[in-house]
């Protein structure tokens, strides 16, 4: 996160023309080992935050056509855009759906960070989960925690593109979160 503020910043202070994006979430991450493995083997969407957390999930697809737009106007040259998807689902509202998506009932798990940091222990050896993990904890610790979506529409509306809702992607991506047959 510092690396991409600092960059941001040097950009600012160049003459170079740019435009930056701030995501909050991608929804790639529900493909994640800390989510796909939980809603195919237990029909529970799981992801390291409070289950009325709400979240902005933004399709990576979503961010290339926000990023073409943007470059067809250069005028916009100089802005500065926090983006999200255009939805921003708690856990019952994202196990929802998961259910329609999927064609079957699907519940939210609330993970807790500590499960998750363990899961990227697992991945990519010992430590490396405990400063995700930690940064989850402070989610759930803070009760004013930064929100993780923003309000789409002015944004769309200097660059109009056309997103996907969280039941959309998932229907994309269904494959990834279906039992495969025997």
């Amino acid at each position: 996160m510092d690396l991409r503020i600092e960059i941001a910043e040097q950009l600012k202070a160049s003459a170079i023309p740019h435009i930056v994006f701030e995501p909050s979430a991608y929804a790639e991450n529900l493909l994640g080992p800390w989510t796909a493995p939980f809603v195919v083997k237990e029909n529970r969407v799981a992801y390291p935050v409070p289950e009325d957390m709400r979240i902005g999930w933004l399709a990576s697809a979503d961010v290339g056509k926000l990023v073409v737009a943007a470059i067809e106007r250069p005028e916009l040259a100089g802005s500065y855009f926090k983006i999200s998807g255009i939805e921003a689902p708690n856990g019952a509202e994202l196990a929802t759906a998961f259910s329609e998506a999927l064609d079957r009932p699907i519940s939210y798990h609330a993970l807790p960070p500590r499960e998750f940091g363990a899961i990227l222990d697992g991945m990519f050896g010992p430590g490396a989960g405990d400063e995700p993990a930690a940064l989850y904890q402070s989610m759930w610790d803070n009760p004013q925690r930064l929100p993780m979506h923003v309000a789409m529409k002015p944004v769309l509306a200097q660059l109009p593109v056309q997103m996907l809702t969280i039941r959309e992607w998932i229907a994309a991506h269904a494959a990834a979160f279906t039992p495969a047959a025997s």
